[in-house]
């Protein structure tokens, strides 16, 4: 049954690609260029994070704690107003044994929907500039790019309606957008070492800082040594990925697969008007034969190629679904190749 269903998948893939690839996508998303992504220090971890032991028994906990009605948390040490500290635990990141630093944060911005705190250092030391911070809440708050689902509004606001609620462990119904310089182990000297952009951590829906929180990289993921700006893929496109990856735990576990999850997350940086990842996997005959639902550790196999799958596949499910339908994935109650189904089923529409 499962090679079945793993088929029918990658059969109406390739038939998708051919017959809708002019109005899917950008024009430069299926290329035969190979890019060469080996010397990029960029780490992905967050799917890390999700399937790790820690990361199974936060998940785990959470959806515990949610259903015996134990959530949301009381809020801990109120409201804050802007320009006032408080202290944040951050993973770090460098260290394969998990462990945490706490670390001041100065809020910067606010919005009934979110706020933005940037760790206090990063702008004593010039890293973060007030017109970084009003363009990120710009496009989180008031405006996404031409091409998203709707450039009248701001990332949080889309993804909230596409893929639904947050889980708003706080009870504030607030996302803490946290700018800092990560703890990844990033070496300026050599721009090598395992630079993360942003990440979700969730350890933060069970305790540690028990909020629904997204972390963004100041250092050099908004500026880099030598003072160069927007050297990566720009700090906003980031956080409509790691977003989406906040909101699906909210309804699935570990247990469900990371080519959802990853799917999902890479398709929302197109529906808020960011260009899509190239794709050039089918290039490969190995990566053409390759199971489609599967998603390797270590950046998704060989140049990313299960995130250029996940990411051309949710985006053809949208073409054929539209964007709210699409967005339901990430709230289906059917795991992993169920989710769609489900969601499919709704519109009397089979994968066949």
């Amino acid at each position: 049954m499962r090679r079945l269903i793993l088929l029918l998948l990658s059969t109406i893939l390739i038939a998708g690609v051919r017959a809708q690839e002019k109005h899917v996508f950008p024009a430069n998303i299926l290329t035969n260029a190979i890019v060469d992504d080996s010397q990029n220090p960029v780490r992905h971890v967050t799917l890390e994070l999700l399937n790790s032991g820690e990361g199974r028994e936060a998940i785990a906990e959470y959806h515990r704690l949610r259903a015996s009605g134990a959530l949301p948390y009381a809020q801990k040490g109120g409201s804050f107003d802007i320009g006032e500290t408080r202290i944040f635990s951050m993973r770090d990141l460098s260290s394969e044994n998990p462990r945490y630093e706490d670390s001041e944060f100065t809020k910067v911005a606010e919005h009934p929907r979110f706020n933005i705190w940037v760790q206090t250092a990063e702008l004593d030391n010039g890293h973060i500039r007030e017109q970084d911070v009003a363009s990120m809440r710009l496009r989180l708050a008031d405006e996404t790019l031409a091409d998203s689902y709707d450039p009248g509004r701001g990332i949080v606001e889309i993804n909230t309606e596409v893929f639904g609620p947050s889980p708003d462990v706080d009870g504030d119904g607030i996302l803490d957008v946290l700018v800092a310089d990560i703890l990844d182990g990033y070496d300026p000297v050599t721009d090598s070492g395992g630079l993360i952009l942003g990440f979700f951590d969730p350890a933060n829906l069970s305790g540690r800082n028990m909020a629904h929180i997204n972390y963004m990289d100041s250092f050099p993921g908004i500026v880099d040594p030598n003072g160069n700006r927007s050297r990566f893929d720009p700090p906003e496109q980031t956080l409509a990925h790691e977003f989406q990856h906040l909101i699906f735990a909210k309804e699935n576990g570990f247990g469900d697969l990371s080519f959802v999850n990853e799917g999902l997350s890479e398709w929302a940086e197109v529906v808020n008007g960011y260009t899509a990842r190239s794709v050039f996997y089918f290039q490969e005959p190995v990566e053409r034969a390759h199971e489609l639902l599967d998603f390797r550790e270590n950046f998704g196999g060989p140049f990313g190629y299960d995130y250029q799958r996940a990411g051309l596949f949710t985006n053809y499910i949208s073409e054929i679904i539209g964007v709210l339908k699409t967005g339901a994935i990430s709230r289906a109650s059917g795991v992993g190749a169920y989710g769609y189904f489900e969601v499919l089923d709704e519109l009397n529409l089979t994968l066949q």
